[in-house]
């Protein structure tokens, strides 16, 4: 009996994240989260569009981008590099630093050759800021303080400043 529920755990397991990959590209994601890859991948990027998040509990909301709009749009090549430059910059938040507004930073980015995009989260909480791709938050999850500190410059609307 303990196998049989362990076999079903894991194919109940398999479906949810089946499930998930039919909208975003978990492969894409650990590829642009690995240092040795991303300088080739950014190139391959079409456009990123960003979405902001109230939601402060350290989940990844699911954004279906088919439906709701983008709070920014990346797709000029300087600022996609930039972009990508800064959230590859694992920096740890410095301590005494507290995030502005706590939330949530759905990336998602669309490649030039078309296909399924990749997807990321970036969590802003009052004392940490963390990146990670889609589905499993042990995965490439890194402190990244530069991330935020660009985002504040140059994108405020995703750090929910107006």
């Amino acid at each position: 009996m303990k196998k049989l529920i362990t076999v079903f755990g894991a194919c109940v397991g398999v479906l949810i994240l089946s499930g998930f990959s039919e909208l975003y590209d978990y492969g894409a994601s650990e590829e642009l989260a690995s240092s040795s890859r991303k300088a080739k991948r950014v190139e391959d990027i079409k456009t990123i569009w960003c979405y902001y998040t109230a939601d402060q509990r350290g989940l990844s909301p699911l954004v279906d981008y088919t439906t709701r709009k983008p709070t920014a749009v990346i797709d000029d090549h300087h600022n996609i590099s930039s972009f990508m430059a800064a959230l590859g910059k694992y920096e740890e938040m410095p301590s005494g630093i507290q995030v502005l507004h706590p939330g949530g930073i759905a990336i998602v980015m669309f490649f030039k050759s078309g296909g399924k995009p990749a997807y990321f989260h970036c969590y802003l909480w009052s004392q940490s800021v963390m990146v990670t791709p889609l589905l499993d938050p042990d995965v490439a999850t890194m402190p990244t303080f530069a991330f935020y500190q660009y985002i504040l410059k140059n994108y405020p609307q995703l750090a929910g400043l107006k």
